[in-house]
């Protein structure tokens, strides 16, 4: 979009979202000693650029609160109603039950003494 013989960086400038083209576009003929000392003035391009992304932000943040619900239950609640409408039309019952991990049993460790590795069993219950 923007190369490095074009003058037109109204565009390119204005739909950069961190500034990165605009600051270059903007500075681009001040000395170091400048670029050291000065700001940017908000106004032009540089605040058409920060007006257009808040406004991006905004509306994004607006869209997740009003499309993610922000509470457990009502995250819960669709994935309940979900298993519900499937027990009611008879799915579940072919399903095997799940089986949690904290109903499975974990055998016991043997600790190995010897130096040839072998652990006694005879030891243990």
């Amino acid at each position: 979009m923007l190369t490095n013989r074009s003058l037109d960086t109204f565009w390119p400038s204005l739909l950069d979202p961190l500034g990165i083209v605009l600051f270059d576009a903007t500075t681009r003929y001040w000395t170091v000693a400048d670029k050291n000392t000065h700001l940017l003035v908000l106004s032009g391009v540089f605040l058409y650029n920060r007006l257009l992304w808040i406004g991006v932000g905004l509306v994004s943040l607006i869209a997740t609160f009003i499309f993610f619900p922000m509470s457990a239950e009502q995250l819960t609640a669709k994935r309940i109603a979900r298993r519900d409408s499937k027990r009611t039309a008879g799915e579940q019952e072919d399903e095997e039950p799940v089986r949690h991990a904290a109903a499975l049993t974990i055998g016991l460790a043997c600790r190995k003494y010897s130096a040839s590795g072998r652990s006694d069993r005879s030891s243990y219950p």
